[in-house]
C-alpha cells in the first residue's frame, strides 16, 4: 500500500500489536514519522556498536584468541564457546552502543568502562567478548571516535524526518504520490518538522533504554552485582545524542527538499 514503511525497519514496525501499529505505523498513524524515524535510528546504534566490538575484537585480536583457547582444549568445548560468543554478540552491541553513547557499562560493581575512561574489574575470566573491552586507563582520541555512532544515527532520524516533512515517506512505492500519511498533507512547517524529530528522539531513547535494561544485569553478588549498561543512563544520553543532531538537520533537509 502506498504511503507504507518499507524496508527491515518497515517490516519490523508492522509486527507490533494492531492497536500500536494504528497508532505509530499505519500511514495515517499520528506518531508514523516519528515511529520509523526513531527505529532507523536505533538500528543506526546498534549497528554502529556491532561495527565497534568487531573493530575492537581485531584490535584486540591475540588477547581474543588467547581467551578463547585457555576456556577449553577439545573442539567440541571451542565450538560451544563460539556458538555462545554468537548468541551475545546483540548484547555487546548494545553495550557497545551505549559506550558510544557516553555512560558506558559497568563491568563489576564500582568498575565503569566509558569513552573517557576504562576501569573493568582486574579479575575479569578469560572470555573472548570481554577482550574486546578497552584497557585500563584514561580514554584517548582513538576511543572518544566511537561518539560519531550516535551523531551519525541522529543524522539518520533527521534525515526519515524530512522526508516524511516533504511528503515523501521512507519506503513509499508507487507513481511517487504518496496516499495518505504525512505527505498527503504536503510540506510540513518548519515547527512540526522540529516537534516530529524531538518525538523521534524521545522514542529512540525510550527503546534504546529497554535494550540496555534486557543486556545488562547482575551476575551474582558484591563484585558481579553490577554488569552492562544502565538503562536510564543509556536512554538519556540517547536523547541528548539524537535530538541534537535530528532536529537542525530535519529543518534543514525539510527546507532544501521543500524549495520551489
Amino acid at each position: 500500500a502506498f504511503g507504507r514503511p518499507g524496508g527491515p525497519v518497515g517490516r519490523a514496525l508492522r509486527a507490533l500489536p494492531r492497536n500500536l501499529r494504528e497508532l505509530m505505523v499505519e500511514p495515517d498513524a499520528r506518531l508514523g514519522a516519528s515511529t520509523r524515524a526513531a527505529g532507523a535510528g536505533a538500528a543506526v546504534l546498534v549497528g554502529g556498536g556491532a561495527l565497534l566490538v568487531g573493530v575492537s575484537l581485531v584490535w584486540h585480536g591475540d588477547a581474543a584468541q588467547e581467551a578463547f583457547l585457555r576456556l577449553t582444549e577439545g573442539w567440541s568445548g571451542r565450538f560451544a564457546v563460539l556458538l555462545l560468543c554468537l548468541a551475545l554478540v546483540p548484547n555487546a552491541a548494545v553495550w557497545a552502543a551505549v559506550y558510544a553513547l557516553g555512560p558506558g557499562f559497568a563491568l563489576g560493581a564500582g568498575h565503569v568502562v566509558h569513552p573517557l575512561a576504562s576501569a573493568p574489574a582486574p579479575l575479569l575470566p578469560p572470555f573472548p567478548l570481554l577482550a574486546a573491552v578497552p584497557e585500563a586507563g584514561p580514554g584517548t582520541p582513538l576511543h572518544w571516535a566511537a561518539g560519531g555512532v550516535p551523531l551519525v544515527a541522529g543524522t539518520v532520524v533527521g534525515w526519515f524526518t524530512a522526508r516524511a516533512a516533504t511528503g515523501a515517506p521512507v519506503g513509499a512505492v508507487g507513481d511517487g504520490h504518496a496516499a495518505g500519511g504525512e505527505g498527503a498533507a504536503g510540506v510540513w512547517s518548519w515547527r512540526r518538522t522540529a516537534g516530529a524529530a524531538v518525538v523521534a528522539a524521545v522514542l529512540c531513547a525510550v527503546l534504546v533504554a529497554l535494550l540496555a535494561a534486557f543486556a545488562g544485569g547482575p551476575l551474582g553478588s558484591d563484585a558481579l552485582a553490577r554488569f552492562g549498561p544502565v538503562w536510564w543512563q543509556a536512554g538519556g544520553a540517547t536523547l541528548v545524542w539524537i535530538a541534537v543532531p535530528a532536529v537542525p538537520v530535519a529543518v534543514v533537509v525539510r527546507a532544501w527538499r521543500g524549495r520551489g
